[in-house]
């Protein structure tokens, strides 16, 4: 399958999915990678998603809306609890660290790293609306999160939003930025 965001490609070229095939492992389910590295492949709907309108997937049907089935999050399980990292969240950060909590009960979240996909890349502006901003921080004020950090796709407007609400349990974090786990 080919990812595309509007009209412009997004996903590997095949080229190198055939030069290295013997490098890559595709993750259909929750798969340990290393010892106590964990990536989660399955999301519920508990949660909203964000709109991913401009999201496609091109295969021998055509162009349809992407199902993002390909999306995973990245677990790291600690003596403390769980560092939960996502790429955009795009089936929803609040799903994507549930999935955590279900794969692990009673393991608090002591950071959840990621993008929100609550900006529209292509105007920069939020894309949902603030109460369901507001909501997103409302919930994890609710959940044993320890630290939040998000940045990128997340935008400014939401994330002044997400701190209004979250305050001290929310931090950014940027290209270069280090994180001592």
């Amino acid at each position: 399958k080919e990812y595309y965001y509007s009209d412009h490609h997004i996903g590997l070229d095949n080229k190198l999915l055939s030069e290295f095939e013997n490098r890559i492992t595709f993750i259909k389910e929750y798969a340990e990678i290393i010892p106590n590295v964990f990536l989660l492949t399955s999301f519920s709907n508990k949660y909203l998603r964000p709109r991913n309108s401009n999201l496609y997937m091109k295969d021998e049907n055509g162009k349809n809306p992407d199902n993002l089935e390909h999306e995973i999050v990245f677990v790291l399980k600690r003596e403390d609890g769980l560092v939960v990292l996502s790429g955009c969240s795009h089936n929803g950060i609040l799903n994507m660290t549930d999935a955590a909590f279900k794969r692990f009960p009673n393991s608090p979240v002591k950071a959840v790293l990621g993008g929100f996909h609550l900006m529209n890349p292509g105007t920069g502006k939020m894309a949902e609306s603030e109460e369901t901003v507001a909501n997103i921080a409302n919930i994890f004020q609710t959940l044993p999160v320890e630290k939040i950090y998000t940045g990128h796709c997340t935008g400014n407007e939401a994330f002044r939003i997400l701190e209004n609400i979250l305050k001290h349990k929310l931090a950014p974090f940027k290209t270069g930025s280090i994180f001592q786990l």
